[in-house]
Order: C-alpha cells, then structure tokens, then sequence
C-alpha cells in the first residue's frame, strides 16, 4: 500500500515542490530538511556517547613537567604552554591546529631560558587577542609574559619584555582573565613568608607591552593552599556573575576545599568575597568549571578518606554577589580506586562537561565522562565513562591541559605517558544529541506521508500548511477520574480493544472474585470519564488467562475476538463476540468456543490483519512433561464468520524454527507493509522480530532479525504501529533492571530491520504482563503504558513519543493512577472517536479495576503567534537551539510558512 502523495501530484495550494526522501519516509505534516543531494529526510535527533581519538605523540622527546593548554578562539588554535624536560625545564609555548584525529604542532618558542621553571599557566585575552602566560623561575622569582599568535604558520610571537610580579618563588599558579576588567590574574602560593600565603596579581596586556597591576595576599586561615602539586588552585570566570572563582585545598585548615569570590579593580586591588569550606576533609585533585549552560559551577576532587579511599567526588555550586553556595550533596563519579590526575572543561557543543580521571587501582587506565549540571538544582548527572586512554598518565598534579575547541567543536587533552615517558595529545569527544536541523537546511513541510525513498509534495515558503494537528512535538496528558471496570474485586490479566463500530471499549480479565473465570466489560466514554456496563459477562467459565489473554476487533465484520487458554483444559481457545446496549447496560454476547491448539498453550497475543481479513493469533506451544517442556513460537490464523459468531482457524505453524518464548510476545499490523509484525524473547532473552504475510488463510514468515546476545535481556516486548509514520515500533524492557527502550522496525520483502533503540526513559516493573502500548492517530502519539517501577510503589505510568524516521523520541513519565497496581494486567486503547486514551489495571490493596482516560493537551496553534521547528520534528512557539523560524499561525490547525526570516 502506498501513500497518497506518492501516487498524486501535488495539490492547489500554491509553492510546492516535488522532492524524494532519502530513505526513511516521512510522516504527514512533519517538517522537512534538504540535503546536500537534493533528497528531504524529516528533521531527527542523533545520540552519541564519550569517545576518544587515537592519542598521538606531542614530541618524541619531551615529557611535560607542568603545563596549561588554552583556546585561541582568533586563530583557531589551541596554544600549551609548558616546562620542557627536554629542554632543562625551560618554559616553552607552541601552537596547535586541532582537527577531529588529532593535532598538529608547530615549532615550539623558548618563554624563558637560562634558569629552571618549576610552575606555568596561561590563559586567553579576549579584548586584545593575547595570550597571557605567568610562570616561575625557580630562585629568582615569578614573570608574565604575553603572545600573539599566527595562524597561518602556527607561530607564537612575544608581545614584551616580559615582566617580574614577584622577586620570591610563585607555586601552583593559575590564571584567568577578567574581560569587564580587562586584566589577567594569576593565583599562587607565595613563598617568601613562613608560613607560605596565597597570592592574588593582576596585569594588563596591551597590544605590545605588559603593565603590572597590584597585589594582594589572601589567608582565610592564616596559610594558603595544601602545598603539593596535585592539589593546586583552580582559577576560573563566572560569566554570569562577572567575577573569579578561586578553588583550591587549605593547607592551613588540614587541606580542606575551599572556593571563594575574587573581585579584581582594574590593575588596582582585588577584593575576596567570603570563604567557603566546602569539604571538611583533606582533598586532592581539585578542578573547577563553570556549566555556561546551566549556569553552575562543578567542584570535582578526590577524596582521602571516603570508603573506598580517594574516591572521584563532585559538588555543584552557584555563585551569586560576593559568596559561593556550595550543595552538601556529594556525587561520585567513581565506584572503585583512586581517581587521581583529574582535568575538565565546558564543552559548548555538547553544552556538559568533559572530565578525565586516573584510575590509579583499577586496570590504570584513564577515563573520561561527561557531566551535566542542573539550572533548576544543585545536582550533577554523569554520563557512561569510556577510556580516554588505556595506561598510567599524569598531568603534573592539578595543571589544566584540556581545553575546548570551538572551531572544532571538540576538546583538546594533552597528557603524559607514563609508561613511556612521552606527553601525547588527543581529542575527546562528550556525549551529545545532534539533529539535522538548521536554519539552512530546513526546506518546508510534508503535505502528506512520503514512504521511505518515494517522491512527494513539500510545501515551502510562502505556502500554507492546513490541518497540522499536532504542531508542539511530544505534549502532555490530562487525565479523567478513575472509575470501577466491572464488578471484580480480584481482576488481572487485563487486556482491551476498541470496536469502532459501536463506538465502545471491551475489557477482558481473569476474574479473581468469581473462581478466576474469563470476563468481559463493555464500556462508553463520554468527555473524561468511562461508563461500565453493570452486568460483566463471562465467557468462559473456568480459569483463564494466568498464561495468555488477548482481544482483538475485526474491523471487516465488526466482531470482537477473545483468544484465551482455557486452564481447564490449557488448550488454546476462541470466542467470538457482538456488542450492544449502551450507557451502564452495554453488553456482549459470544458464539461457540472454538480451539486452536488441542496442546497446553501460553502467553498468547493476536492482531487483526485488515488486508487480508483475517485474525492472527501468536503464542507458545507447550509439548513435553514437567521439568523438560519445550516452548515453541506458533502462530495461528482464523477467520471469522457471523450469524452465528464463530471462528474458524487453520493449522498452527511455527513462527521460526524451534525457536521458543517465554512470556508474551508483542504482535501488531503493519498497514503500509501488509504484514504482521511479531516481537518476543527467546530462551538467552534475545529479541526476536519477525514479519509475517498473511494470504488467504496461509501465512508466511519473513527472515527473522536478533537484537541482544544474552546479555543484557530484552524482555516483556510490545508491539505497536504508527499509521502516521507508516512504521511499526517495538519496545522491552533491557538488562535486569528493565529499563525501557523502543526500537522503530523497517521492512523490506521478508526482512526486518531493529534500527538502534532509544531509551524510553523509564523503568518497568519485572513482570511480563505490566507493559502495553497504543497509538493516537490525531496526535501522532504511541503511548506507552506501565506498571512503574519506583521506591514508593509501582503505580501506573504512561509515557507518550513519537517516530520520525528510523528513531523516536518520548517525553517525561507522568502517572495515570497514583494508586500502587496489582502487577498483573496493566492495558490502554485508543477510542478514534473520543480522541482518547484508556488505562485499565488493578488496585494492589483492593483487587478493584481502575480505569482512567486519558487525553493529550490540545493541539492548536495560537493565531497571529510565530511558531519555530524543533529538533524532534515538530512546532514551538520558543525559539529551540538550533532557532529555526517555521512561519506565523494563521489559525488553530495551519501556518504561513515563511522560512528563518
């Protein structure tokens, strides 16, 4: 089946073009980005995660002893200035052109020759384009020095002589620049008094020459920083607040972290806001960054005492006028061994912060992670860690060597082997969201659904786009008031169906309060609420449906269809069924039970195949004794009849092979392919996905897919197809923590294709009967409906996406019963008429049914407003990142295109 604006021209509305996917189809409505060949593809969001280039050596012979690394956002380049160990540990700058496999140096440039240098820093001058560096000549005292940089031949060239701040030795120096102040200020140990004290100097970089500001010593408790290389001060500039934060370990109060304000005056004296202890226990490693982002500062360090000892720890901060708040909550970023040697920067692209840590008892490998920080609290999200190198490196304590490079959107790390002696560099990659979206690359709006590689019509600029009914992307639910479904006190196995017919939603359920007989309700919705009929009808009585239930609607001849294991017998059965009545005196009333599988059968689901008019039936055949069964994947394929009820089935075959599961499958119908689809969890909890063609009565299964090798699981799969986008999507619960994940599935002939799941981001609970999903096609929204797997109670839990291409993208969780379920039966349904969802599941304290509806918020545009495109393929009224103008609303449901003007 094809797409309507696959086989039509374009219609009346005028500035159309005729353009072809790229080979992901694209859903009606949805707007639209052209690439650089000429193919439309709808807008999507790409994840990856931490990763790290090939390392690559800085020079054959030189091994840092100290250095710092910043970015020349000018040039384009990253500039190290560092102490030679080559070079009888002369300061030394050089310049480097970063690219995504690694950098490439240019000659390096002497800083200082003659005498020893024992510490360096340098930072970046943004007003003047300079490149501020201080550093220490060991016994004769500490200098600034300033460079231009040549991009062109990679030269850096020095602006002055340079210029003595202090005539005694400066330890563990860093350095910032203040651009409201147009000075650069170096923080150091002074040690020209006993005890040693902490040093704050200022100086100004021209365009050729250097002038000294003034100094001041700052002691909050009568010394300065813990006197070790590895616990060094950190200096950085607080955007928002337009001031320095200094970060660095009290000697003098038994090495605890301490951060305060520093307030520079032009080249005149800098003033310190209060101090602030904020690890009461000696610390080491110490960073500081500042999230541009969130707005928040990230403290990491290691601790000594913490069990395990010298655990990789963070903070998060806030600056605000002259003091520092630092949260009391401790995030570690470790588990095991010392996380020693730590570096981090902010990188803008990924908008997180990048970390590199030595492990030093754990494999003595260096890792990197990302960190995200929050706008609205004090807390620190951190990423999957990768190797950001896999042997023993060091950074000569707390010296900075990362730095973000913007031209290349990537950060920049240098490092010292320390198996070899030899300082290397390499670029790390943080963990990022990308989309295709861009104010150049965005093209219009599909008029309607474009299958995979198919030409169709997009309206452009200066075009209207009409009946668009769902312009904000993923939105949010309302729910109605809980109401009784039935008359059970005991319900479970609760599954549901529509009958569009009737207009009316069918429940089924093992009645626990009636000898667990299988049951049905019919119900009517009217605005948020659901009305039961009073008089639940039984269909089979003895028990039923502890190892499979499921109901379907035959949209052909307007029945709906019970498949159940009768346990009486355990044979696989049937029932067809006619609604009727209204209101509290809706009913249902079945013809003869019919068999499918004369053999124990489990954990069935079944989808009605309206091309072909026939009810398919998936489960598993039980065959062997207790101890030694053998579970096989069948299917069955019945067709029904009327007048009277009945269905008739042909013989059961195997899905794949002997290939067997062990609790339900997901199974649906793919319109757009004519096939049905068939997800399940094999015997190692391997996803298995296969199609199935259905032909007069005869089925045929495609070439089935695997996602999983045992390890993680993937279990309790669902099945559900998405008219809008054509495609069919798949979702479990991974690993043993049943995190959700949902994978969209593409079809071609007898193939499947299971393209990267994305995570749901929620959790199921660890039963195979508690997930269950839907699709609402005036929204073009798969909700997805669990038993939530929380600390206080597993109650029930929706949460709504949406496909676009081979990916998805979902919302936040929100509950639609706060009560705590029963862990057996959670179901939702679509009603098409009322534009509704409905929830059913039992109350864990009662037994009692619950069933809510849902409804998603109301999709309409605010006429005479401006509407931007966002990232995940839908309509906003606030400019995203990238900000994307869409066009003006002219109504409710249309929009004016008009491009990014």
């Amino acid at each position: 089946m094809s797409n309507l604006s696959d086989l039509l021209p374009a219609g009346a509305s005028a500035k159309q073009i005729t353009a072809t996917d790229s080979g992901s189809g694209i859903a009606s409505k949805a707007p639209v980005v052209m690439s650089a060949s000429g193919t439309v593809s709808a807008i999507s969001e790409t994840a990856s995660g931490n990763s790290a280039a090939t390392a690559s050596q800085y020079d054959a012979a030189v091994l840092f002893y100290y250095g710092s690394m910043v970015y020349d956002p000018d040039t384009q380049r990253v500039v190290l200035a560092y102490i030679d160990t080559n070079n009888s540990y002369y300061a030394s700058i050089v310049v480097g052109e970063a690219s995504a496999s690694g950098v490439t140096w240019g000659t390096p440039v002497t800083v200082y020759s003659g005498q020893t240098v024992n510490f360096i820093a340098a930072c970046y001058d943004t007003t003047n384009d300079r490149v501020g560096v201080a550093y220490n000549r060991y016994g004769g005292g500490a200098w600034y020095a300033g460079y231009s940089i040549d991009g062109g031949t990679n030269t850096p060239s020095s602006i002055a002589t340079h210029v003595q701040f202090s005539t005694g030795n400066e330890y563990y120096i860093d350095l910032a620049y203040h651009p409201g102040e147009n000075v650069i200020v170096s923080v150091s140990t002074t040690m020209a008094y006993s005890p040693n004290r902490g040093k704050v100097s200022v100086a100004r970089l021209g365009a050729s020459s250097i002038t000294l500001g003034n100094e001041e010593f700052f002691d909050p408790y009568g010394a300065t920083v813990y006197p070790q290389a590895q616990s060094a001060f950190n200096l950085v500039y607080e955007s928002n607040l337009a001031e320095l934060i200094v970060n660095f370990a009290d000697a003098s109060n038994s090495g605890y972290m301490t951060t305060c304000v520093i307030s520079p005056a032009g080249t005149g004296s800098a003033t310190f806001g209060a101090y602030n202890v904020y690890v009461s226990e000696q610390s080491y490693n110490n960073t500081l960054t500042f999230d541009e982002n969130s707005g928040k500062l990230l403290y990491t360090y290691r601790r000594s005492s913490t069990s395990p000892t010298f655990r990789g720890a963070a903070k998060v901060g806030l600056a605000s006028g002259t003091s520092v708040t630092v949260d009391a909550t401790e995030n570690y970023f470790t588990s095991t061994g010392q996380a020693r040697e730590q570096d981090a920067a902010y990188d803008a692209t990924a908008k997180k912060i990048g970390l590199v840590y030595y492990v030093y008892s754990s494999g003595s490998e260096t890792r990197f992670v990302d960190a995200t920080t929050s706008a609205s609290d004090y807390s620190v999200t951190f990423g999957t860690d990768v190797a950001a190198y896999t042997a023993v490196t060091s950074g000569a304590g707390a010296a900075s060597l990362m730095a973000y490079d913007s031209a290349l959107g990537k950060l920049v790390w240098a490092f010292n082997n320390s198996a070899t002696s030899i300082s290397q560099t390499n670029i790390l990659t943080v963990a990022n969201t990308t989309t295709n979206l861009t104010a150049q690359a965005f093209v219009g709006v599909a008029d309607s659904a474009i299958s995979a590689s198919a030409a169709g019509s997009i309206i452009v600029q200066g075009g209207t786009v009409s009946e668009i009914t769902d312009p904000f992307g993923t939105v949010s639910p309302t729910y109605g008031t809980p109401v009784s479904g039935g008359t059970s006190t005991g319900a479970e196995q609760y599954r549901m169906a529509y009958d569009s017919a009737n207009n009316r939603v069918v429940a089924v359920y093992k009645d626990g309060s009636n000898s667990d007989y299988g049951t049905a309700v019919v119900g009517e919705l009217s605005g948020t609420s659901i009305t039961w009929g009073n008089t639940p009808v039984v269909f089979n009585n003895a028990a039923t449906g502890s190892n499979g239930l499921d109901v379907a609607f035959d949209s052909n001849l307007n029945r709906i269809v019970i498949a159940y294991q009768n346990q009486g017998t355990t044979q696989g059965c049937a029932k067809v069924g006619t609604v009727s009545g209204s209101g509290t005196g809706s009913t249902i009333t079945f013809g003869a039970e019919a068999t499918f599988l004369a053999a124990d059968t489990r954990y069935l689901r079944m989808a009605f195949d309206s091309n072909d008019n026939r009810m398919v039936i998936v489960f598993a055949d039980i065959t062997g004794s207790t101890g030694a069964y053998t579970y096989r994947t069948d299917y069955v394929i019945g067709t029904v009849s009327t007048g009277p009820d009945a269905i008739s089935f042909n013989t059961p075959a195997a899905v794949n092979g002997s290939s067997g599961m062990y609790e339900p499958p997901g199974v649906c119908f793919d319109a757009s392919e004519n096939k049905i689809l068939i997800a399940y969890a094999n015997e190692s909890y391997d996803l298995i996905v296969v199609n199935l063609a259905v032909s007069s009565g005869a089925g045929t299964p495609g070439t089935a897919s695997t996602y999983g090798s045992g390890t993680p699981h993937q279990r309790y799969p669902f099945a559900v197809y998405d008219s809008g986008s054509s495609k069919c999507g798949v979702g479990f619960g991974e690993d043993t923590a049943f995190n959700g994940k949902f994978s969209v599935i593409d079809m071609s002939g007898a193939n499947v294709t299971i393209n990267t799941p994305v995570s749901l981001g929620v959790t199921f609970d660890g039963n195979a009967y508690s997930t269950d999903a839907a699709y609402d096609p005036d929204k073009s929204q798969i909700g997805v409906a669990f038993r939530q797997d929380t600390a206080d109670g597993n109650k029930g839990g929706v949460v709504y996406g949406t496909i676009s291409g081979t990916t998805s993208t979902w919302g936040s969780e929100s509950l639609w019963e706060s009560s705590v379920l029963a862990a057996r039966g959670v179901a939702v349904v679509y009603d098409t008429t009322a534009d509704k969802f409905v929830f059913i599941g039992s109350i864990n304290s009662t037994g009692a049914a619950s069933t809510v509806v849902g409804t998603l918020a109301a999709d309409a545009f605010t006429a005479g407003t401006k509407y931007y495109v966002t990232t995940t393929g839908g309509f906003s009224s606030s400019a995203g990142d990238p900000s994307v103008n869409a066009g003006l609303a002219i109504s409710t449901t249309s929009l004016l295109l008009n491009g990014d003007s």
